[in-house]
């Protein structure tokens, strides 16, 4: 870490130096300086104030990094919608990484309907009194059970109907289900086609 500090340390130097050594260089931080002079005294502000204001509109127009992180968590906890996408997509990323897969398509056209027809269907599977962000998004089948670099497996594993709502932890819970084979009774819900190319019937308890 320290070394990355004195290695950017020395280019802006070298930087600087070589600046102050082109004529063009000098003369345009010249112009910029004296236009800065110039509209901080008609603004009747010093030319620091008048920097931090420009500084303040950027960072307004151009969110930083930090700024975008804290809009993404409070729509993480705020907006359903959201919420959703962004943890079905990263949980195929995932997945993908484990098993060095590649993604076949974009997220919504494996999942096989638009958004808001996946929004109505993981509602439906909802505990009591239960929102989107208060639940896990489990795979009836789980994922294991799909072969990750193959594109018509993975439209299987995340095809909606495979996609449920369930507690994270606890009796039942998305945790300790893990990758267990689903019921019969569960595994109705998602369509045939979408299955585990080798499960069968015989196979459910």
């Amino acid at each position: 870490m320290v070394t990355g500090i004195i290695t950017r340390i020395l280019k802006r130097k070298r930087k600087n130096e070589n600046r102050n050594h082109d004529p063009k260089a000098v003369s345009r931080a010249a112009a910029g300086h004296k236009r800065l002079r110039d509209e901080a005294l008609s603004l009747g502000i010093t030319q620091r104030e008048l920097a931090s204001q420009r500084k303040a509109e950027k960072a307004k127009a151009e969110p930083t990094f930090y700024s975008q992180t804290a809009r993404h968590k409070e729509r993480m906890q705020t907006d359903e919608d959201y919420s959703a996408r962004v943890r079905c997509s990263r949980r195929l990323k995932e997945f993908l990484r484990l098993t060095n897969g590649t993604k076949a398509a974009g997220t919504m056209e494996l999942i096989g309907c638009s958004h808001a027809e996946l929004m109505l269907h993981l509602k439906k599977t909802l505990s009591p009194g239960k929102k989107i962000m208060d639940e896990s998004i489990d795979h009836i089948f789980p994922a294991s059970m799909y072969n990750a670099a193959n594109p018509k497996d993975q439209r299987r594993m995340m095809h909606w109907s495979n996609l449920r709502m369930m507690p994270l932890y606890g009796v039942g819970g998305n945790v300790s289900k893990s990758n267990k084979m689903p019921s019969l009774e569960d595994v109705l819900a998602v369509e045939r086609w979408a299955w585990p190319t080798d499960v069968d019937e015989s196979m459910l308890g």
